[in-house]
């Protein structure tokens, strides 16, 4: 989690970070690395900072302004403006490792996330696999839940961002350590703990800067934190729930017999997996925070972005609703996930819905420990290497007008060669693990808001999504958007419902949002 800081750590706070901020920006000019490709002198001082939220903005402006290649923040640290060198960074067998000064601002140093040893992530992940397989996750009650929680205030407009945060968190959870947090139950889905995840993500810049803060606050007492950070107290509850779970677990295995199905720790612990070392109270515990932290991110922004890019084309609405009510003609049988996986303006809705949202807009550094070639560009070893996966998707060498929302795209001939380009999950060995459970959820989440609910935007507009921001997760400067959601019949009539794709980009149909390219 990230935190905030109090402005009173001493008398001569201000004098002295006057001090030690001088230093810093005068020592890293002068280390200058003349082997690196040159970058200016704002990005090599670490004066570029004040716009954290923008580096990935940064990035594409460098791109279409100059040689996509810069010098930035860290000395001996490079950034690539372009597709062929996020390949090359991010592909499997590179060597490369991860930097631990980007990723221990995260406090989970013992997870899979946060290993940088390559051969104690290849073991963690082999552990790992068994628990993010797709079976089971279509018996999961939650986005009926969900369903039930959005249309029971037809008259009252809903936060979505919560609401889809909130079943994706419950979902994991549930998935994977057989336990309820209770953000479904919140009315309007205001639980403490999405209210507090927003803050965390807003300050994801500041702490990336100075991981100081995280560092202090993570040694102190719990109640100390939250006198100093008030909103701290639903981390340190969640936290707490998973480390008494842990436990008890430790202390008697016998009790993951228990449990609907299997949870993480079912093949963390496995005792059949004597070739691996067993994962200590502490790496247990970062792992269950990270999955609490990202499990709940990637899906909920994507059913976030998509349904507002679904509702600001009438055409890729009605296309979506049409396909969705063709299959599923009555509501009160569900639709197996098999069903919803077939159906191609669905699958294809669902992928630009990914390239648009991303996942993670951060650049993930990377250290090079012998000279390599990235794009055609010597590095030396001792490199930081770093792209952003804004470049792959925003491509327009690869995507055709890649500031449309266009989910035909998918659906032609070209579809199968991009989709080596749809990266929101990553690429390469550190690829997110939970990738084939997040699409199992978009595809059931997705499914059953458009089957079962009508959706009226309130006090939302293109305006709101036309800025992204980087919080190392997706951003917008905007209003969160909200709806007004009511029930609909469980049968509907599917005559002349249907739009055939060929039809959805017609001269006269309205022209798709162009605003989320600007960032």
């Amino acid at each position: 989690m990230f935190f905030c800081i109090p402005a009173f750590l001493s008398p001569t706070a201000p004098a002295s970070l006057f001090i030690d901020f001088s230093s810093i920006l005068f020592a890293n000019i002068l280390a200058h690395d003349s082997q690196l490709q040159p970058g200016s002198i704002v990005c090599t001082s670490t004066l570029y900072i004040k716009e954290a939220a923008k580096l990935s903005t940064i990035l594409r402006s460098f791109m279409s302004s100059m040689a996509p290649l810069f010098e930035s923040v860290q000395t001996k640290q490079l950034h690539f403006a372009e597709t062929k060198a996020f390949m090359d960074i991010y592909r499997m067998g590179t060597g490369f490792t991860k930097d631990p000064w980007f990723y221990n601002m995260f406090r989970v140093q013992e997870s899979s996330f946060g290993l940088v040893d390559v051969h104690q992530h290849r073991a963690r992940r082999g552990l790992l696999s068994p628990s993010f397989h797709r079976r089971g996750i279509d018996q999961l009650q939650h986005v009926d839940r969900l369903i039930s929680q959005l249309g029971s205030t037809p008259d009252v407009p809903i936060n979505l961002q919560f609401a889809f945060r909130a079943v994706a968190l419950e979902i994991i959870t549930s998935y994977a350590f057989g336990k309820h947090i209770g953000c479904l139950d919140t009315p309007g889905f205001h639980h403490q703990l999405l209210i507090d995840i927003e803050g965390a993500i807003l300050s994801a810049g500041t702490i990336k800067w100075f991981p100081i803060v995280s560092t202090v606050l993570s040694t102190l007492p719990e109640a100390i934190t939250v006198a100093l950070v008030p909103s701290m107290q639903s981390y340190f509850d969640v936290r707490n729930m998973l480390a008494a779970q842990i436990d008890e677990i430790l202390a008697d295995h016998s009790v993951l017999l228990d449990a609907d199905h299997d949870v993480v720790y079912t093949h963390l612990l496995d005792p059949q997996n004597e070739k691996h070392t067993r994962p200590s109270r502490k790496s247990l515990l970062d792992e269950a925070q990270l999955l609490i932290q990202a499990g709940s991110d990637t899906v909920g922004n994507t059913v976030y972005t998509g349904l507002f890019y679904a509702m600001n084309d009438p055409n890729v609405y009605s296309a979506l609703r049409s396909e969705i009510d063709i299959a599923w003609k009555d509501t009160s049988q569900p639709l197996p996930l098999q069903q919803l996986e077939e159906l191609p303006y669905l699958t294809a809705f669902i992928k630009e819905a990914l390239r648009v949202s991303h996942g993670v807009v951060s650049p993930l550094p990377r250290v090079v420990h012998q000279d390599t070639v990235i794009a055609g560009y010597p590095v030396p070893a001792g490199t930081v290497i770093a792209s952003g996966i804004t470049i792959v998707h925003y491509d327009p060498d690869i995507f055709e007008s890649p500031k449309e929302f266009r989910p035909e795209r998918w659906l032609s001939a070209d579809g199968a060669h991009l989709e080596n380009f749809l990266v929101p999950f990553g690429r390469g060995s550190r690829q997110c693990l939970g990738m084939n459970l997040a699409w199992a959820e978009l595809y059931l989440i997705f499914g059953n808001i458009l089957r079962k609910l009508d959706f009226e935007m309130h006090n939302t507009g293109a305006e709101d999504f036309a800025r992204l921001k980087d919080y190392f997760v997706t951003g917008y400067a905007g209003r969160h958007f909200h709806a007004f959601v009511r029930p609909r019949e469980p049968s509907v009539q599917t005559t002349n419902l249907y739009i055939p794709y060929q039809d959805l980009w017609c001269p006269s149909a309205p022209q798709p949002f162009h605003g989320f390219g600007e960032f």
